[in-house]
């Protein structure tokens, strides 16, 4: 439970927990079932089912790492103990950050923590979202966008500023996406919802555009001053909600007038009312790539083979930029060499299999059926299967292959990916 344990009476099957401190009834989670538990270190461990602890606990080893760096950048952890618990493949979300515990999906097991952004985005929420909380879901951006910066802060801090950018040049590639085809008034941070599915707030506009404000606010401070004034702002409302006016006034009184900045109210306003991005958003670098787009180049124009490409250090955001950049008309001869180099329809990150699905599933190569119908029997993570049943969807030569396969693996979903899926796939 996200709560300490206080007493335990394992033969009756009787536990009983204690908060101590305030937190909203969102944050009040309990898991039932054959959970075992293993630890990492003095103040970390992993909860789940006996088959995950061992792979789980070596995935998550820099959990340590990431609470010392949020410690020194943001204030003392408040909450006592981290642990994740590893939920079955069911659980329909990347993760939710329930004080003292963190439930997170198994897709992030990928072997070699490439995927550990998801942990360190659950362990930001200990700051911004479970010690301060977004007065209700109006204000959702200051939970998820706050999160997203200090995400973002701790990569960089254990991980290399360079893979912190390129996450974040992947998330603006989504964010500009989700731009241009949400309804108006899902691309607002500060929305008022009345009419509409709050559901569908959770997307890529409360997380990355949210994140590039305080991005944006961090290069005008300097972004150790805007540090200390992330820490100063979650001293200041501990165990207390906030709305978007609360912010706006702390970051006049805390952040602009000591500081002397030259910020205009018209400015913030744009950032919290604007259905674009604002002009003056500080992006990602466009050469944060360059290396994949010349490899593209040469590989594609060129005709150089894929085996003499130097491949071998890329990290898990090049390999999606690559093929995110892959023309979606391949050839056979082009999709075979990138198979049997890479092997794409075998990778065990769902990030990178699901991108290799959604481009070859419109060109009907047989390739992919076996390891695609296997995914879709195994995960219930919905950020994976929306735009793998889409795709196929889309195809009208997969649509009976798919609603074959949607109708056997439906039942191990959960009921929210069915509400979801069941408008595409039946």
């Amino acid at each position: 439970m996200s709560a300490d344990v206080v007493a335990t009476d394992r033969d009756n099957g009787v536990y009983q927990f204690q908060m101590d401190q305030p937190v909203p009834s969102y944050l009040i989670a309990l898991a039932v079932g054959d959970i075992h538990f293993k630890a990492i270190d003095e103040r970390s461990g992993v909860y789940g089912e006996a088959a995950w602890l061992d792979e789980a606990t070596r995935e998550f080893a820099d959990v340590s790492k990431l609470i010392d760096a949020a410690d020194e950048l943001y204030g003392q952890f408040a909450w006592g103990r981290y642990d994740l618990l590893v939920l079955p493949s069911s659980f329909p979300f990347g993760g939710m950050e329930y004080p003292r515990i963190a439930f997170v999906t198994p897709t992030v097991l990928t072997g070699d923590r490439s995927l550990v952004s998801m942990v360190a985005h659950e362990l930001a929420h200990a700051w911004s979202g479970n010690l301060v909380t977004n007065a209700n879901w109006q204000h959702l951006w200051l939970n998820e966008g706050i999160t997203s910066y200090v995400e973002s802060r701790l990569m960089a801090k254990v991980y290399g500023q360079k893979r912190a950018e390129q996450e974040l040049a992947l998330n603006v590639e989504e964010l500009k996406k989700t731009l241009a085809s949400a309804p108006t008034g899902y691309n607002k941070l500060h929305n008022q919802w009345r009419g509409q599915d709050p559901e569908q707030a959770f997307n890529q506009v409360a997380y990355t555009k949210g994140m590039l404000f305080m991005r944006w606010l961090a290069a005008q401070a300097g972004i150790d001053e805007f540090d200390r004034y992330l820490q100063g702002y979650f001293q200041r409302h501990a165990f207390k909600s906030v709305d978007t006016n609360d912010f706006v006034a702390d970051v006049q009184r805390y952040l602009i007038e000591p500081r002397q900045l030259s910020l205009k109210e018209d400015q913030l306003r744009q950032w919290l009312d604007g259905t674009d991005l604002p002009a003056f958003a500080v992006m990602p670098s466009p050469d944060t790539f360059s290396l994949i787009d010349g490899i593209l180049t040469t590989w594609l124009t060129e005709q150089v083979p894929l085996s003499t490409l130097q491949t071998r250090q890329w990290t898990v955001q090049e390999w999606l930029y690559f093929l995110r950049r892959l023309p979606r008309q391949l050839s056979e001869v082009q999709l075979a060499e990138l198979e049997s180099n890479y092997g794409f329809s075998a990778s065990r990150n769902a990030e990178i299999f699901t991108e290799w699905a959604v481009l070859v599933i419109p060109l009907r190569h047989p390739i992919i059926d076996e390891p695609l119908k296997k995914f879709l029997t195994t995960v219930g993570r919905v950020r994976y299967l929306e735009p793998l049943y889409r795709t196929l969807a889309n195809t009208p030569q997969k649509r009976e292959w798919m609603r074959k396969i949607y109708r056997d693996a439906r039942r191990g979903y959960h009921p929210q990916a069915q509400l979801l899926l069941d408008k595409i796939a039946l």
